[in-house]
């Protein structure tokens, strides 16, 4: 009995593993392309866990004063709303109930790229039917692209955001292409009495994680329930936007009863907000030349505009799958341009377009299936290449734009992507050298002290201290003056006095708005060597009281020893060495 069960256990996993090889392999590229890389940089950082960008401990010490003293803070001592992913924060201030630990942010991202994997095997072969090596490409593609390593390496929310993006918008669009609509009703019964749960109700149910994850999500929330009133469905279309809107409604009067924005500090600071009083910003905002700046968005984005022209002039039905897939990423691709922009010298924007990328690539891969062979062997090939030989004409206009966009697909994706992934480690090498130390500089000397500083994440997660945020998303006085524009080194030597604190920590050399106040006293600087991510190469430290100046001073020679060999002193206390 016990052999017939392992027989049948042996037949199961057989037949599992044939009918999904593809997925299989999948994730084995994956792990081969991320590993040797995280490997890499672990021993790089001194066999210790460290993300690309300082943006991700912000993320971690939210959820670590959250789990600890239920406190949504940078610091455990007031509310602070520098989270720009509600659900990213509440998923790793659920894990550091159990501990606080660096691995979780990477855990989650490694969790999240296994999924989305899963998904475009589920999206491409099970619904889609396209043969084994398209749904291998496309998985391919997707890691390189957008590229998964890089989004890993951030240790930011963007792998989770994707997923989600990418399963509202195969619902969404699955929904808006039926012939027969199916009434979104919330509660709806079988006839034998069980509650029916339909793909509508999926959709509803996702809807909130979309703003969630991030709030860009409201850009897909509009354009698919447009979509929805356009197909007639009203009630359905004022579900997903009630569904999808609430996060954000709660949050944002919890965020407002604590005295800061309705929309966190980093969504207000960073984003595009249109001027609409004058032409010139009328112009300035509907200026989509960006799209110069980002090739690689726009050749999927032109892309999508062929398969809409080609399924209408062709079969006359806009309402298919592919087409609105097509349409939702056309239009949500526009309002990310309008209101967050394109900015091609800054590499480490890319994380703000890769559900673009992903859903520009998908779409293309379903649109294909009807136009590649079954399988790639020699005799498919040669059926394949003379029925096109036999219907040139018929299908000259598709060929010619499917070459073109391949072409262009590699030829401006490559270079971004090689740089992204290459780039990873030394990355996060600059984050440990850099924000890394000072924040164990900080937790050995200035522990619950209040700190100036214009780079706020590491610091605040390793170390317990107060915190005066010189760029506005920990500190709401400071976006306040830049709002009002009364920002300025007048006001940041006020609010530091006021604040009592004892030193800065800045980068001096950034143009953000202010100066250095004259009765600081500088006691010396730390640069890294080949910079791709910091802020500035070189970060200085500044005795706010002039009666601190000999405490910093003696602070620093005795942390001298524990920099990195790669990191280079200078100013006033490296004269005692």
């Amino acid at each position: 009995m016990i052999e017939a069960q392992k027989f049948e256990l042996y037949l199961k996993v057989k037949n599992s593993f044939k009918k999904n090889w593809e997925l299989i392999v999948n994730i084995t590229i994956f792990f081969i392309i991320i590993v040797p890389l995280l490997i890499y940089s672990y021993f790089v950082n001194d066999n210790h866990i460290i993300y690309a960008l300082d943006d991700a401990y912000i993320h971690m010490a939210i959820a670590k004063n959250f789990s600890k003293h239920g406190t949504w803070g940078i610091t455990e001592k007031e509310f602070s709303s520098s989270s720009s992913s509600i659900l990213y924060t509440l998923l790793l201030s659920f894990f550091f109930l159990f501990g606080v630990n660096e691995f979780v942010p990477l855990i989650l991202n490694l969790v999240f790229s296994v999924v989305l994997l899963f998904l475009i095997h589920y999206i491409l072969k099970i619904k889609n039917n396209l043969p084994s090596y398209a749904v291998i490409a496309c998985s391919i593609l997707m890691i390189l692209f957008i590229p998964l390593p890089f989004l890993i390496f951030t240790g930011m929310e963007h792998v989770i955001q994707i997923c989600i993006d990418l399963l509202f918008v195969y619902l969404a669009s699955n929904l808006l292409s039926e012939k027969k609509i199916e009434k979104g009703v919330i509660f709806k019964f079988k006839k034998e009495g069980k509650l029916h749960f339909s793909k509508f109700h999926a959709l509803i149910l996702i809807a909130p994680l979309i703003t969630m994850v991030r709030f860009e999500g409201m850009f897909l929330l509009l354009v698919v329930s447009m979509l929805f009133i356009i197909r007639k469905r009203i009630i359905d279309s004022l579900l997903i936007t009630l569904f999808g809107f609430l996060p954000i409604i709660i949050f944002g009067i919890i965020s407002i009863n604590q005295g800061w924005y309705f929309f966190p500090n980093s969504v207000i600071l960073k984003g595009n907000e249109p001027n609409l009083t004058s032409l010139e910003g009328i112009l300035a905002f509907f200026d989509l030349s960006l799209l110069i700046k980002a090739p690689h968005i726009s050749i999927l984005l032109l892309g999508s505009i062929l398969i809409i022209f080609n399924q209408y002039y062709k079969k006359r039905n806009y309402w298919c799958e592919k087409s609105v897939m097509a349409s939702i990423f056309i239009l949500v691709t526009i309002l990310h341009f309008l209101f967050i922009g394109a900015i091609q010298e800054h590499q480490n924007l890319s994380r703000y377009d890769g559900y673009l990328v992903a859903l520009g690539l998908i779409t293309f891969f379903i649109t294909i299936k009807s136009n590649i062979p079954q399988n790639i062997s020699l005799y498919q090939l040669r059926i394949y290449f003379s029925k096109l030989k036999d219907n040139y004409k018929k299908n000259i206009i598709q060929i010619v734009s499917i070459t073109f966009i391949i072409v262009f697909i590699f030829y401006s994706f490559s270079p971004r992507s090689y740089n992204l992934i290459r780039k990873s480690p030394q990355a996060s090498n600059n984050i440990y050298e850099q924000p890394f130390h000072v924040a164990l500089f900080l937790k050995e000397y200035y522990d619950g002290e209040c700190i100036v500083a214009n780079d706020i994440g590491a610091m605040n997660y390793y170390a317990d201290i107060e915190c005066l945020d010189l760029r506005g998303l920990g500190s709401i006085e400071v976006a306040n003056a830049q709002l009002d524009g009364e920002f300025g080194t007048r006001f940041v030597e006020k609010e530091a006095e006021k604040r009592d604190c004892k030193i800065a920590v800045i980068f001096e050399h950034k143009d953000y708005g202010y100066g250095i106040p004259d009765e600081w006293i500088k006691a010396g600087e730390w640069k890294v060597q080949d910079n791709v991510v910091l802020g500035d190469e070189t970060i200085s430290f500044w005795a706010i009281p002039r009666d601190e100046f000999d405490n910093l001073i003696s602070h620093l020679i005795d942390f001298s020893d524990r920099l990195p060999s790669t990191v280079i002193e200078s100013g006033n206390y490296t004269d005692y060495f």
